[in-house]
């Protein structure tokens, strides 16, 4: 009987022991006092809006031709009257329907146009698009020959004419097999401008290719006297 009291006796000496044990780990840190914060990680600031602007356009400029403005061109007349505005990149236009009233394309903008693509000198067909199923692309786009996108450049929507396109501006040395078209094959295309929508993107001098001047002649390449 003794025995059992004093195991009694031990378990609540005990139990006082453990309640004592947590006032006092309470006491040390007030009344009141809140738990200890949780560190958190420092918050990655992301990049700036000028930063984003930039590098959406070098992604635009990317898959795009820097278009050289097509300046005024000389004119040429046919031997059945038709007059044809040339330039100096050999592109070629003559205007069946000029319009000054719609909106002008611009790089980087959505254009829609129907056209009616032929063989100079035989007039033969090699592809078309109408009214009910037009061409949409992005003007400058690489997808496509650059000079469509050049003779489009100067045109306003309604308009309508015919772009005489020199190989180097359309499939060059390597032809397009696939398309009917053999190497070093120039073109004309009918075009007709029936939209222009979406923004247009900027060009900066910073993204003009940049030519760097001659430097002087190489020892001995001088021009010999009298050999021009």
């Amino acid at each position: 009987m003794m025995r059992k009291v004093c195991l009694w006796a031990l378990a609540g000496v005990a139990a006082a022991a453990l309640v004592a044990g947590c006032k006092r780990q309470g006491s040390a840190a007030g009344p009141g006092a809140s738990p200890p914060a949780i560190a958190r990680a420092p918050r990655l600031s992301g990049p700036t809006p000028e930063v984003m602007e930039k590098e959406r356009r070098e992604a635009l400029l990317a898959n795009l031709y820097i278009l050289e403005p097509l300046l005024e061109g000389t004119v040429q007349t046919t031997p059945d009257g038709e007059s044809w505005a040339r330039f100096p990149n050999g592109l070629m236009i003559h205007d069946l329907r000029p319009s000054s009233e719609g909106m002008a394309p611009r790089l980087g903008q959505t254009v829609a146009i129907t056209y009616v693509g032929t063989f100079p000198g035989t007039g033969k067909e090699f592809d078309r698009r109408d009214a009910k199923d037009p061409l949409k692309f992005i003007m400058g786009s690489k997808d496509l020959i650059q000079g469509l996108s050049l003779g489009l450049s100067t045109m306003h929507v309604g308009g309508k004419r015919r772009i005489f396109v020199p190989a180097e501006l359309a499939y060059g040395a390597g032809g397009n097999p696939g398309g009917g078209i053999t190497p070093g094959q120039a073109l004309i295309f009918e075009v007709e401008l029936l939209s222009v929508s979406g923004a247009a993107v900027e060009i900066l001098e910073e993204d003009l290719p940049k030519f760097e001047p001659a430097g002087p002649p190489a020892p001995g390449s001088a021009t010999k006297p009298g050999v021009p």
